[in-house]
């Protein structure tokens, strides 16, 4: 895990990062990163969503809008390669442009 990355919670030193997910918000989720586990801007995971599980991505730095103690823990990181920073910027390109 990159430090520039993640965000770092307080009260017990766990990871968190933002995640993408397909869905209609305005901002990503804050996720835990798993003890052990590496993902970078682009890195396709699964993570807990209500009752179900959802595909998204991590996007950057935890937003820090949630108490780190109700943050849930991403399930799982897909074996591909992230996503190139052309890609992400393309997407912030067209959910900016298509808001305005």
């Amino acid at each position: 895990m990159t430090s520039r990355l993640s965000t770092r919670l307080p009260a017990d030193g766990r990871e968190a990062v933002g995640v993408l997910l397909p869905l209609p918000l305005d901002a990503p989720y804050d996720y835990v990163v798993p003890s052990g586990a590496e993902v970078a801007p682009g890195s396709v995971v699964e993570v807990p969503l209500g009752g179900r599980v959802a595909a998204g991505v991590v996007w950057g730095p935890a937003q820090g809008g949630v108490e780190s103690g109700k943050l849930r823990e991403i399930i799982s990181l897909h074996d591909i390669p992230p996503l190139p920073k052309a890609s992400l910027e393309f997407v912030d390109w067209v959910a900016a442009y298509t808001l305005s």
